[in-house]
């Protein structure tokens, strides 16, 4: 780790200050090591040049198993295309690259650490990318490779934080939850006063032949195999899909009709095959994914007391929606 990160970190039990017990390398980087919380005693080690708090204790079976899946895919699935810098930047939309310069940033949920990249690109004081999974040995490639990026290995629910970032965001992860308003609360304790946090999740709306044919599939078939065997199966749905990609929906507004779900799949037509695979296995394979409906979403802002909220639909399927914590 970077020794600036101990500025941001607490305790996740106790919510204690932090004091580093290891030496910078050559690099800057403490490789081995803990951290000691001042307050409860309790440790937690450095390794890997990664902050570990804490494991899948006292979570469900089902939530346990997202996770893995989710470790298994962002390191089977590591590509780092030119193209995420776009697709980030229309995620985080209303807010743009401004909002990122000279600010403090967390990446919840980080995976392989694809946006915690693009977003230290930006110009941004400090980014942190914090996930449970196995990925986050992927995601500490990258942030080696950048002075403002660090990576730490802990649970939504438990974040090892003060409140001390300007920008939290988080996309595609509060719908893997158990109850994605829990990890939304749990995101909100880690922004400062005046701070604005950001969410993206899957829609309700627009999903409706998904939740009909696909999802029931999942929870009782695809979500329960092996995760090599899942690869096949996803390579087997993603050739057909690729073709009609390329096909129909690279060049949509040339047909005089209207293609279904084109929003989305037109999106989805820039990528080359190893990412529509990869979509195809993010949506067959989690055991817990969720639907929001805006309503609910917005009373997730409402309860938490934000300001400034603004919601707004991507590609016709899914929910953006930030604001800003109140001073």
């Amino acid at each position: 780790m970077k020794p600036w990160l101990i500025e941001v970190l607490a305790c996740p039990a106790c919510g204690g200050g932090l004091s580093l017990r290891g030496e910078p390398e050559a690099d800057g980087e403490v490789v081995s090591g803990a951290l000691s919380c001042e307050a409860c005693r309790r440790e937690f080690p450095i390794l890997g040049g990664i902050p570990r708090f804490g494991g899948l204790a006292g979570q469900s079976e089902d939530a346990a198993k997202t996770v893995a899946r989710f470790g298994w895919q962002w390191k089977e699935f590591r590509e780092h295309l030119p193209e995420y810098r776009e697709s980030f930047l229309d995620w985080m939309k209303p807010l743009g690259e401004s909002d990122f310069q000279g600010a403090t940033v967390l990446d919840a949920g980080c995976g392989m650490g694809r946006f915690a990249g693009v977003a230290a690109s930006l110009h941004a004081r400090a980014v942190v990318g914090v996930d449970l999974s196995e990925s986050v040995e992927v995601a500490q490639e990258i942030a080696c490779a950048r002075d403002n990026l660090h990576v730490v290995q802990a649970d939504l629910l438990r974040l090892p934080f003060r409140r001390a970032f300007d920008l939290v965001y988080t996309l595609g992860v509060l719908h893997h939850l158990p109850d994605g308003e829990d990890g939304f609360t749990s995101l909100l304790r880690c922004v400062r006063p005046g701070g604005r946090v950001h969410v993206w999740v899957y829609g309700h709306e627009g999903n409706e032949w998904l939740l009909r044919w696909v999802d029931p599939v999942r929870r009782g078939f695809t979500s329960r195999l092996p995760p090599p065997l899942l690869k096949i199966l996803a390579w087997l749905v993603a050739a057909p899909l690729h073709l009609a990609l390329l096909a129909l929906y690279r060049n949509a507004g040339r047909w005089p009709f209207r293609l279904p779900y084109a929003p989305y799949l037109t999106w989805l037509s820039r990528f080359p095959f190893r990412h529509t695979q990869q979509v195809v296995f993010d949506h067959l394979g989690a055991p817990i994914a969720h639907y929001y409906r805006r309503e609910e979403l917005a009373a997730w802002f409402e309860r938490a007391g934000l300001h400034d909220v603004q919601i707004t639909s991507r590609n016709g399927n899914s929910w953006r929606a930030t604001a800003k914590v109140r001073t």
